[in-house]
Parts: C-alpha cells; sequence; structure tokens
C-alpha cells in the first residue's frame, strides 16, 4: 500500500474547499458574536427604560424603595452612569422629573396642522 503524505498547515490553504469552508466558518462566528452583542445591547437599553419608569413613580405613593434600588442599580450597570451616595439618596425620595419623549412633535404645540407652519411660526 501506498504511503500517505502528511500534509502541513500550508498545503490545506492551497485546496479552495478548505479556504471557502474556513472563511464561511469565522463568517459565521463573526456574525454570531455581532448578533448576540447587539440582543445584548438592546436587552440593557430596555432595562434601563423600565428602570427610569420606576423612578419617575412618586415613591410617597407607590411605596417600593426597593424597586428603586433595583432601578438605580440597574441604570448604573447597564448605562455606565455612576451616581454618587447623594445622587442615590435623592433618587431614593424624589420622582425624577422627566416625562418621557412621545415621540410625535406633533402632540406637544410646535407645529400647526391646519397652517403648516411651526410653533416658532406663530408670533
Amino acid at each position: 500500500m501506498g504511503e500517505r503524505a502528511e500534509l502541513g498547515f500550508t498545503d490545506l490553504l492551497k485546496n479552495p474547499v478548505v479556504v471557502a469552508g474556513m472563511a464561511g466558518l469565522i463568517g459565521a462566528f463573526v456574525t454570531a458574536e455581532f448578533t448576540y452583542w447587539n440582543r445584548d445591547r438592546e436587552l440593557n437599553i430596555r432595562l434601563v427604560e423600565i428602570a427610569i419608569g420606576i423612578l419617575r413613580d412618586d415613591p410617597e405613593k407607590s411605596g417600593v424603595s426597593a424597586a428603586r434600588r433595583w432601578a438605580i442599580d440597574v441604570i448604573q450597570i447597564n448605562s455606565g452612569v455612576n451616581f454618587e451616595q447623594s445622587e442615590r439618596d435623592v433618587l431614593l425620595r424624589k420622582p425624577i422629573g422627566y416625562k418621557g419623549y412621545s415621540g410625535d412633535w406633533f402632540d406637544d404645540g410646535w407645529w400647526d396642522e391646519k397652517s403648516g407652519a411651526s410653533g416658532k411660526d406663530k408670533r
């Protein structure tokens, strides 16, 4: 029987099928990693949105100080914002003033649909 020739790595790279397979594996890995990172970031953003919603609530009315502590920690971990202890104390006692953005600039009086003029034009 004939002897088998040992193939080195450079010999494998000469085969287009092997190169195409390696490129496909690398591409699949990079795509999966990007998708995971992107989805993970989306979930972090959603957690921050939930936490801001909790902090908007008046703590006197809701009485959920544990949820407020959790919300502060979530914002700190997922957004990179570090609160000082004095800021944490204020957030635990008072609601934040941010009411959110509706995403519809027609509703806030900026645009008059009848005349087509912006609120700045109405003087």
